[in-house]
């Protein structure tokens, strides 16, 4: 195998691309509120490549049908997994002890808790509780801006819960495309996911399309009040994006993997150039 295939491969298949979600989505928000903090980048990238790595290690088996390429560049170096999760581990506790406040500590570790247990835990309780996986998994990513608040010392006010509520929609979207490509192994564990309750893709995707108009709604209420700044407007572009490849997700013989974990994981990359453009246009 050529060097750049493996590093494609990795980023790709090792969680690197999905996780690269977490500082864009931390950078936004810094942006929005006018506090960047750099080395928040580095802890929260940290915190969620550890627990995708984990995850992925212990449900490498699992995925041999719903995810074949992940699991067969994983297994490259499989015995490695564990050392790897906790070299990413060791980083971001190390970076969060050295920079955080102690609120920020206690609630960046329980966040980092939340994600190690839904791995042990979490597919055993969807299997009782309908979309559990998507309520859970999407309220740990909505509490990104929860916690940057909490360790840049910013007032709680309400464009903190309007901006946690807009991630906690898009990642309602994320985490139910995700489970389409997985409808035959989650039926075979038993698990009540969204894709499963629905029944079928079409309606699976027109629910989709609901929340995706939804999602907007958070960002307008806070700039049309004055409580977000007008540039903030720009991020909703993101909408039109998820539209798009809901609609190439409909194609005949389209390839689901790649959609998902190139398109769908790569949504959040684009946040703060969007942003970006925000500012300086409403700077004209």
């Amino acid at each position: 195998m050529k060097i750049s295939e493996f590093i494609w491969d990795e980023i790709v298949h090792g969680g690197h691309w999905g996780s690269l979600s977490a500082p864009a989505i931390a950078l936004s928000f810094m942006y929005i509120v006018g506090d960047i903090r750099w080395e928040l980048l580095a802890i929260v990238y940290l915190a969620t490549q550890a627990v995708y790595t984990y995850n992925h290690y212990k449900e490498m088996e699992k995925d041999k049908l719903s995810n074949a390429p992940r699991v067969r560049h994983l297994r490259r170096y499989k015995k490695y997994l564990p050392l790897i999760t906790a070299c990413y581990s060791i980083g971001f506790f190390s970076l969060l002890f050295y920079f955080a406040n102690k609120p920020a500590l206690y609630l960046g570790s329980f966040i980092f808790l939340l994600g190690i247990l839904f791995t042990r835990h979490g597919k055993h309780i969807t299997t009782n509780i309908p979309a559990f996986k998507t309520i859970y998994t999407s309220l740990c990513w909505g509490m990104i801006p929860i916690f940057i608040t909490v360790y840049c010392n910013l007032p709680f006010d309400l464009s903190i819960f309007l901006l946690s509520v807009f991630v906690f929609l898009r990642f309602t979207i994320d985490t139910i495309f995700f489970d389409i490509k997985d409808i035959e192994t989650d039926k075979r564990q038993g698990l009540l996911t969204m894709p499963i309750i629905f029944g079928s893709r079409e309606r699976c995707s027109n629910f989709l399309h609901i929340i995706n108009l939804l999602s907007i709604l958070p960002i307008m209420a806070g700039i049309i009040t004055g409580i977000l700044p007008a540039f903030a407007i720009l991020i909703t572009l993101t909408a039109i994006y998820t539209f798009i490849y809901l609609e190439k997700s409909k194609q005949r013989g389209v390839d689901i993997l790649s959609i998902s974990y190139i398109l769908v994981d790569g949504e959040y990359i684009f946040w703060p150039l969007y942003l970006l453009v925000g500012r300086i246009i409403f700077n004209l």
